[in-house]
């Protein structure tokens, strides 16, 4: 399935094989994860700056603060844009109601 996130265990195979060499197409083969995942996850561990000695003898946080990167929320208030729809929605609800009435036509 899509957006799950890989275990612990999984990210520390990956700097193993990353260490040891492995091409992108291995690791994926070895653990049965699809290549461009793989890519995220060694391109994310390679922009640290960390050599991948160092990045396996982190603890299970501080490891997952590096790999996962931080929801960033996107205030949507000062759009006006944003505004306007959302004054607009319960119209919107009540004319879907009636017969015949699209949202390609709204």
């Amino acid at each position: 399935m899509a957006n799950q996130v890989i275990s612990m265990q999984q990210i520390r195979a990956i700097i193993q094989f990353l260490e040891k060499g492995y091409s992108l197409r291995a690791i994926s083969t070895q653990l049965g994860i699809c290549r461009p995942t793989i890519t995220v996850y060694a391109t994310r561990l390679k922009n640290t700056a960390i050599p991948f000695e160092a990045l396996r003898q982190l603890g299970d946080a501080e490891l997952s603060s590096i790999v996962y990167t931080p929801v960033v929320s996107i205030d949507y208030s000062e759009d006006e844009r944003r505004t306007d729809f959302n004054n607009r929605v319960t119209y919107f609800v009540k004319e879907l109601e009636r017969p015949g009435v699209t949202r390609l036509l709204l």
